[in-house]
């Protein structure tokens, strides 16, 4: 029987964690959030602009041409709606948000600092922040891929731009634009940043 590394144990455990962080979104039905509804309600009208049969709904909503930031959330409710109960729609949501926030920030501090696998839990205490209780989907969403932009560009910001990379760099600064602006605007920061200092 081969005995577990430290590593692996600790990577286990980190997991373990996180699953117990998902537990509360799982068996609380419905997982309460202020703005929460609202957005279930958008993702929903969305629905019946795009497929929907009620005339009621085309002759009051339709679709804004203009690129508007904010759209990432309620693209992914919408299309979860579609597949899932309204209210299971909003935990995967949740839960997705929990898992890319918790593994960007791990895969970031594994990046600076390979051998400080522990500095990866203190993403955990911010899991629940006051934005996700406030029900700020779209800001949460656009913060927890923010680990996994910097972390791409400290890798990779060196290699010039290469059409695969220019062709990445605009497709994640695509969907942190249409998460949220402040983040947007905070990673083109950070990539300045890093490009000079780094």
């Amino acid at each position: 029987m081969v005995k577990k590394s430290k590593w692996e144990w600790e990577q286990g455990f980190f997991f373990i964690i996180l699953l117990l962080h998902c537990l509360p979104i799982l068996l609380l039905t419905p997982f309460v959030t202020l703005d929460g509804p609202a957005h279930l309600y958008n993702a929903h009208l969305m629905l019946e602009v795009l497929f929907g049969k009620t005339p009621v709904i085309h002759s009051f909503f339709e679709f804004n041409t203009f690129p508007e930031p904010n759209w990432t959330g309620h693209f992914l409710l919408m299309v979860l709606q579609a597949i899932l109960p309204i209210l299971w729609a909003e935990k995967v949501i949740i839960i997705l948000i929990f898992v890319l926030m918790a593994l960007g920030f791990r895969k970031l501090i594994l990046t600076i600092q390979p051998n400080s696998a522990y500095l990866s839990w203190m993403v955990f205490p911010f899991l629940f922040n006051f934005p996700l209780l406030l029900g700020f989907f779209n800001f949460v969403l656009a913060l927890a891929l923010l680990p996994w932009w910097i972390n791409w560009w400290l890798k990779n910001h060196q290699n010039g731009l290469l059409i695969k990379n220019g062709f990445f760099v605009t497709l994640l600064f695509m969907v942190l634009y249409f998460s949220h602006l402040v983040v947007f605007l905070l990673a083109g920061l950070s990539a300045g940043i890093i490009s000079i200092f780094h």
